[in-house]
């Protein structure tokens, strides 16, 4: 079995990078600017849910392990932590999209949800039980509280955005 790339497919995988790039660019310059108090939205995050109900479980797993590993790197904090979560999160709006939802604004605000219920969790297992800083655990989902709220205000201009893009992308020659 050998594995071929067509002029589409590149084009594909150029277009994804294009757009992980856009929202590391947009996470990391523009929004600290645009949060409430100290929760600056998650673009990432709502991309990776948009591609992940687009473009099928696969491409948002690898694109969500791309973004994640982008934003990691260029964060400065653990590297792999938003990698992991950002790929887990693509593969499973992947899977429920083609099982179970239906890809309009309101399965993306349900699966944006449980994808910040998933993070919570992250952050009460990491803080809580792994590095035992029960401390930092508070502040943690206080800012995590304002960064969920910050990107459920953003998120049906990125999932129109998305939305758009994932269909030309699909049109490409």
């Amino acid at each position: 079995m050998s594995f071929r790339l067509d002029s589409k497919k590149i084009n594909q995988i150029a277009f994804y990078i294009l757009m992980a790039i856009a929202a590391t660019v947009l996470q990391t310059v523009f929004a600290p600017a645009l949060g409430f108090g100290a929760g600056a939205p998650s673009f990432g995050l709502v991309t990776v849910v948009c591609v992940g109900m687009y473009a099928g479980y696969d491409i948002g797993a690898y694109y969500g392990a791309a973004l994640g590993f982008i934003i990691d790197v260029t964060a400065g904090r653990y590297v792999g932590a938003n990698a992991i979560y950002f790929m887990i999160v693509g593969l499973v709006v992947g899977l429920l999209t083609n099982k179970v939802v239906w890809r309009n604004l309101f399965s993306a605000f349900m699966l944006f949800a449980g994808a910040s219920a998933l993070k919570a969790f992250y952050l009460v297992m990491w803080y809580g039980l792994i590095s035992f800083r029960p401390e930092i655990l508070l502040p943690e989902l206080r800012v995590w509280v304002l960064r969920m709220l910050a990107t459920a205000v953003y998120l049906p201009l990125f999932y129109l955005a998305v939305r758009f893009f994932c269909r030309r992308v699909d049109d490409l020659e």
